[in-house]
């Protein structure tokens, strides 16, 4: 509204909300918008590109949101001000801030579903911090966002880490959602060394491009199911998606 000549917005306890989750991934796309509106109206899925749009321009209008379009990333980049969250302005230009983004969408979604998201905290200094963690129901879900596929030996240790983590912790699983070809690397690593040892505790799903959009299945089946077994098949099913099997 105006008042005064001077457009004023009503901040809300929802964009407040909005604002913490901002706090924790720093930067998205309207992707991560969209489903992170979803959550907080409560509903089942995203909300639509409209009403996303609408609420960037509402918090722009005041300096609580920013956004661009960088070349190197898909799509529009958002993130809150330091007005808003008294954090300082992502860089734009590093080289990770393309997969951070993506990990900002894959937190969204697991909020979405009713799970809760945080920073992966290792136990240890040398362990393996997996890009965020999720829970639900006493299960928790190391996530790792895999955009591109890394050497073998690499694979090796990360797997031989989160085994110690999961030996640690029974209820804990592994999930990577990944283009094709980090997808098929994976699996390789987990046929083999101690990838073998916690195969069937690890989720394998080939859900993004290599532009990062997401091509798989809205809900890729036993992905958010916190009552699932732990355990996956280590082949690629026909449409790319790995399913928690018996």
């Amino acid at each position: 509204m105006v008042l005064g000549g001077v457009f004023v917005v009503d901040v809300t306890a929802r964009d407040e909300q909005m604002f913490d989750w901002f706090r924790m991934v720093r930067v998205t796309n309207m992707d991560g918008i969209r489903w992170m509106l979803g959550t907080l109206n409560g509903t089942v899925g995203q909300v639509s590109a409209r009403n996303a749009f609408l609420w960037v321009a509402r918090m722009s209008e005041v300096g609580l949101v920013d956004r661009a379009r960088i070349p190197q990333a898909r799509g529009t980049m958002v993130w809150a001000t330091p007005k808003a969250t008294g954090m300082r302005r992502p860089d734009l230009l590093r080289q990770t801030t393309r997969h951070e983004v993506l990990v900002s969408v894959v937190s969204a979604r697991y909020l979405n579903a009713g799970w809760g998201w945080s920073r992966d905290t290792a136990r240890r200094e040398f362990d393996h911090q997996a890009d965020g963690a999720a829970a639900r129901q006493g299960v928790f879900d190391l996530v790792e966002v895999e955009l591109t596929a890394k050497r073998n030996n690499r694979y090796r240790d990360i797997l031989r880490s989160f085994r110690e983590r999961l030996d640690a912790d029974p209820e804990m699983r592994v999930v990577y959602l990944c283009t094709a070809d980090a997808a098929r690397a994976v699996r390789i690593g987990l046929a083999r060394g101690p990838g073998q040892d916690i195969a069937s505790r690890v989720y394998v799903a080939d859900v993004f491009d290599r532009s990062g959009g997401w091509v798989g299945p809205e809900y890729p089946p036993g992905l958010f199911d916190a009552t699932a077994p732990t355990a996956q098949t280590i082949e690629s099913p026909s449409e790319g998606v790995g399913m928690w099997t018996r």
